[in-house]
């Protein structure tokens, strides 16, 4: 069985760069969100959504968001947070120490605006950097994750501008 996940984070508002990365991809199993989005995504979409808050989110979304989730796909653990609650802008090792507590096998996180990817003590580190506002020197991006049988595969994607 193949599931293909779309990993995203600070959008901040920008849904239609949102939609348009959804509309690229489809179709695809599920969409996993690691906050700053700002405002709500309304669309209703025909897989489950995974969001969670960001420190730009506090207000604007709702309270029965959370900061962080775990969820399973295909028998892989993975905490989705922003960062921010770990301060990944100066080091990963509380991020890494938190995914080892919770014995997960992937940690989706943003709040950098800097893609990542990595394998720290045995945790893939998924960062897809900032689909609307990316740090200076990089793109608007955002990753594809595939679960097989075979395994995990993913992919750093950027957003081309027309």
């Amino acid at each position: 069985m193949k599931k293909k996940f779309l990993v995203m984070s600070d959008s901040h508002g920008q849904n239609d760069l949102v939609q348009e990365v959804i509309d690229k991809e489809s179709p695809i199993d599920g969409l996993i969100h690691c906050g700053d989005m700002e405002e709500a995504f309304g669309k209703d979409l025909s897989f489950p959504m995974y969001f969670v808050k960001g420190n730009c989110d506090s207000r604007r979304i709702g309270k029965k968001i959370p900061y962080e989730r775990i969820i399973d796909v295909c028998g892989y653990k993975i905490l989705i947070c922003h960062g921010h609650l770990y301060h990944v802008k100066y080091s990963l090792q509380d991020l890494i120490n938190e995914g080892i507590s919770q014995q997960v096998d992937i940690i989706c996180f943003g709040h950098t605006h800097i893609p990542l990817i990595t394998k720290k003590k045995g945790i893939l580190l998924l960062n897809p950097g900032s689909l609307a506002f990316p740090e200076r020197g990089y793109q608007n991006s955002y990753i594809v994750l595939t679960f097989s049988e075979n395994g995990i595969h993913y992919s750093l994607k950027e957003v081309m501008e027309y």
